[in-house]
């Protein structure tokens, strides 16, 4: 993927240097439509990288407890390591304009030239808007199962990114986060030349079977409580007695 280090390449540079810029208004603009919780887990996932280089699905969960799409999508998944680009370049830039001003004896010049040209590619980046994010790589593999058969099948693709995303986000959605559901759910629609993806009729069901169970559960509780209110008041009239 163009703009990153080489697979087998390690970039953990970045922890030489224990500061990185931030552009507030895009921070903001970027994060507009987050929770405050997603934004100090996107945070923290940024300030982790910009020490580690690069992050796990460890990393991500340690963090994140569970798979969040807002935050993920913020994140490349290249070659099983998330990667924040925005992060990644703005770290790049500051180590290359730090040793540019150690080895060029007009420090001065240097600097305001390296500001200026930063700031010109900052107008340029795209914040990740044509990545697709995947829960985890046993994921992006059943994806492309599936982008494959309909492809073959039906002469059809998804029309952009961004729709496309949708489309990962939905399963993940269908499925729980549940690989396993979600194969079923792929191969359901393969079997039967669908050319979407839908829920199992089973289960609907066992989400149905889940609904009456908890509700049974609460009418107990409630009952339960009840007779412990009136077991408690028989016993305040006896002791006034």
């Amino acid at each position: 993927m163009g703009g990153y280090p080489e697979p087998n390449r390690d970039f953990y540079f970045m922890a030489k240097d224990p500061a990185v810029l931030l552009y507030t208004s895009d921070f903001l603009s970027g994060t507009y439509t987050m929770s405050d919780e997603q934004v100090g887990r996107y945070i923290r996932l940024l300030c982790l990288q910009h020490q580690k280089g690069k992050l796990s699905e460890k990393d991500m969960l340690s963090i994140c407890k569970e798979y969040d799409a807002d935050v993920y999508e913020k994140f490349d998944l290249v070659d099983g390591y998330y990667i924040n680009k925005r992060m990644y370049e703005e770290a790049e830039k500051r180590v290359k304009f730090t040793e540019s001003r150690r080895n060029n004896a007009s420090a001065k010049h240097m600097h305001k030239h390296m500001l200026k040209h930063m700031e010109n590619e900052n107008e340029n980046i795209n914040d990740n808007k044509n990545v697709l994010i995947y829960p985890s790589l046993e994921f992006k593999n059943l994806w492309e199962e599936w982008i494959e058969y309909k492809k073959v099948e039906h002469k059809d693709r998804y029309k952009s990114k961004k729709t496309e995303q949708t489309a990962i986000n939905n399963l993940i959605k269908l499925c729980n986060g549940n690989i396993k559901i979600a194969q079923e759910i792929v191969n359901n629609s393969i079997s039967n030349k669908y050319k979407g993806l839908f829920k199992l009729n089973n289960q609907q069901n066992k989400d149905k079977l889940t609904q009456y169970q908890d509700w049974l559960q609460d009418a107990k509780n409630y009952i339960n409580a009840r007779d412990n209110d009136s077991q408690t008041d028989n016993e305040i009239k006896r002791l006034s007695l």
